[in-house]
C-alpha cells in the first residue's frame, strides 16, 4: 500500500471506496480503513458498515447501500435510540398526516437491517408516526447497512447516519442540531469542532454558534425547546453571551414578543461590555492624592499577589 494508492482511494466516493475495498484481503483493507478513519470518522464508519454489509450480500452488492427502495412493515421497525429529535411540532405534524393520507408518502423513510425482517430508524421518525396513526401495515423505505445491533461501532454509526440523513434533509431545527451535535462529539465520531464542521459541509463558526444554544440557562433552554420561536441562530448565540441569567431570561423573551431585534440585542450587549471593561477598576488623582480602585474579584490567587507586589515596588520607587 503506498502513499499514491491511498491518496486515490481517499479522493474516491463513497461507493468507490467500498467497491475498492471490497476484493482485498482483510489486513489490507483494515489499512486503508484506518487511514480513512484519521482523515474522516464520520465516513470510515458508513464505508466499514457498507462493504461489511456487501461481503456479506455478495449476490446483490446495492441491497443495502440506502438506495434498495422497499415497502417494509412497521411492526417491524424499531426507533433508532440514538435519533436526534426533540418533539413534533403538531401543526406541521398534522399537516403531514393530512398530506401522507391525501397523496400517499412521497419521500421514503431511511432503514438499517440488522437482521432478517428486523429494522432500525435512521431517518424518517415524523413519517413513520404519521404512517401509523393512518392505520398503515407498510410503508416505503430506503434500506441501508447489514449492520449487527451487537457491531462495537453500532451506535455510532447509527448516530452518524441518522445525523447525517437528517443534515441533508434539512429536518433539524437549531436546538436540534445543537443536541445532536454535543452527543456526536460526546460519542468520539468526530474528534472536534473542526472535523464536525468538514464532515457536515459546514463552516466551523456555524457549529460554534449552533453549540453555544447549550449555554443557554435552564429556563431560556426549555422554553425555546417547547415553543421553537426563535429561529435566528446569531440572535441565540448573542444572547447565551449575557451572564447574569435574570437578564438573559429578559432579553430572550422580548425577542420571542418581537419587541427587540437582533440588532438591538447585540448593540445592547456591546454596550454593557464596554461599562463592564470600565468599571473593572478606578483610577482618580489630584496634586496631592491618588486613588487607584480595582475588582480583583476574578484574578487568581496567584496573580492577586503578583499584582500587589508589582503595586508596592511602584510606590517604594517614588515615594
Amino acid at each position: 500500500m503506498t502513499n499514491e494508492k491511498v491518496g486515490i482511494f481517499l479522493a474516491l466516493s463513497k461507493d468507490e471506496k467500498v467497491d475498492f475495498l471490497i476484493p482485498l484481503e482483510n489486513q489490507e483493507r483494515e489499512q486503508y480503513l484506518k487511514k480513512l478513519k484519521t482523515t474522516n470518522k464520520a465516513e470510515y464508519f458508513s464505508v466499514s458498515a457498507l462493504t461489511k454489509s456487501r461481503k456479506l450480500n455478495p449476490i446483490d452488492k446495492n441491497k443495502y447501500d440506502g438506495t434498495y427502495n422497499d415497502s417494509i412493515d412497521i411492526i417491524n421497525i424499531s426507533p433508532n435510540p440514538l435519533q436526534p429529535r426533540l418533539e413534533l411540532d403538531k401543526k406541521k405534524f398534522d399537516e403531514l398526516v393530512d398530506s401522507i393520507k391525501k397523496d400517499g408518502l412521497l419521500q421514503p423513510i431511511v432503514v438499517n437491517q440488522s437482521e432478517e425482517n428486523v429494522f432500525e430508524l435512521i431517518a424518517g421518525s415524523s413519517r413513520l408516526k404519521a404512517c401509523e396513526i393512518l392505520g398503515m401495515t407498510k410503508i416505503k423505505a430506503n434500506i441501508f447497512s447489514n449492520l449487527s445491533t451487537t457491531d462495537e461501532n453500532y451506535s455510532k454509526i447509527m448516530l452518524s447516519n441518522a445525523l447525517l440523513e437528517n443534515i441533508q434533509r434539512n429536518n433539524l431545527d437549531n436546538l436540534e442540531l445543537a443536541l445532536s451535535f454535543s452527543n456526536a462529539l460526546k460519542e468520539g465520531i468526530y474528534k472536534n469542532n473542526s472535523d464536525l464542521a468538514k464532515a457536515m459541509g459546514k463552516e466551523k463558526m456555524y457549529i460554534t454558534k449552533i453549540l453555544s444554544i447549550l449555554k443557554l440557562t435552564d429556563e431560556v433552554f426549555e422554553h425555546l425547546r417547547k415553543h421553537k420561536a426563535i429561529k435566528d441562530l446569531s440572535a441565540l448565540y448573542y444572547l447565551q453571551k449575557i451572564e447574569d441569567k435574570a437578564v438573559q431570561k429578559e432579553k430572550y423573551f422580548e425577542l420571542f414578543n418581537k419587541s427587540i431585534t437582533r440588532e438591538e440585542l447585540i448593540g445592547f450587549i456591546r454596550e454593557n461590555q464596554q461599562k463592564k471593561s470600565l468599571s473593572l477598576y478606578e483610577f482618580k488623582s489630584t496634586n496631592n492624592k491618588i486613588t487607584f480602585n480595582a475588582n480583583i474579584s476574578r484574578l487568581p490567587k496567584e496573580k492577586k499577589e503578583l499584582l500587589k507586589k508589582e503595586l508596592e515596588d511602584i510606590i517604594k520607587k517614588y515615594i
